[in-house]
């Protein structure tokens, strides 16, 4: 589910002082959607290379491989692939060639939305899958996120009973949370809590729109010009 939370457990773990030690290498890689293995490879390889990276021919697929086990050669490395979606197995066994010339206790970290790509990717008996938090644990995100400005306790106390019903509406994802309370934070005023709260948006149906409601909610209270 997008928003439950893995790329920010693969963040505390790329920057855990633990492993930063651990390794001779750290790269992190954006996939998403657009798995093209030539561009992917390149955006390692010139995060390897970095600062003196090159100007490399980003359609080359022998040459970029060629380039990155030559960097990788006897490294420990950690590699983050972020949102991958591909789910070809042919594409995973071209991208990883390069990565087969690792120094022991190299590890690449995958995170994916789909459990068929965790299967063809992963190496591990089973994917790690996260669940939604718990209703407890949602308020007291929105809450930091939502109450940090605002000091009246009786303005507090009208606003937590609107946002506890606007929190059971972000199910139980953090991003939806945190990003509602972020779009609340600067409001006192019970009725704009109220239009988020009965907003048509939350009753979009998947095919009406990919985006999570919370997030077009936010959105959609942009001015103008930021969007």
């Amino acid at each position: 589910m997008g928003g439950i939370g893995k790329t920010t457990l693969a963040q505390l773990v790329y920057n855990d002082h633990a492993v930063k030690k651990h390794f001779d290498l750290k790269l992190w890689v954006c996939v998403s959607e657009e798995f093209d293995i030539c561009k992917v490879t390149k955006t390692v390889l010139c995060a390897v290379t970095m600062p003196n990276s090159q100007s490399y021919d980003g359609t080359n697929l022998d040459l970029l491989q060629t380039k990155l086990k030559e960097e990788l050669m006897g490294k420990k490395f950690l590699i983050v692939l972020d949102d991958v979606w591909n789910e070809d197995y042919d594409y995973w066994q071209k991208m990883r060639t390069p990565f087969n010339f690792r120094s022991h206790g190299s590890k690449i970290i995958v995170t994916a939305r789909i459990k068929k790509v965790a299967d063809i990717i992963g190496t591990t008996p089973t994917p790690f899958q996260l669940e939604q938090l718990k209703d407890e644990d949602c308020w007291q995100i929105f809450q930091k996120h939502a109450f940090d400005k605002i000091r009246d306790p009786s303005v507090r106390q009208v606003l937590e009973k609107i946002g506890r019903r606007i929190v059971k509406k972000c199910n139980r994802l953090p991003i939806a949370t945190k990003t509602l309370g972020g779009l609340l934070r600067s409001e006192g005023d019970g009725s704009q809590w109220e239009r988020v709260l009965n907003s048509e948006i939350w009753y979009f149906s998947p095919k009406e729109s990919k985006i999570l409601p919370a997030l077009l909610l936010s959105y959609n209270h942009l001015p103008s010009h930021l969007k």
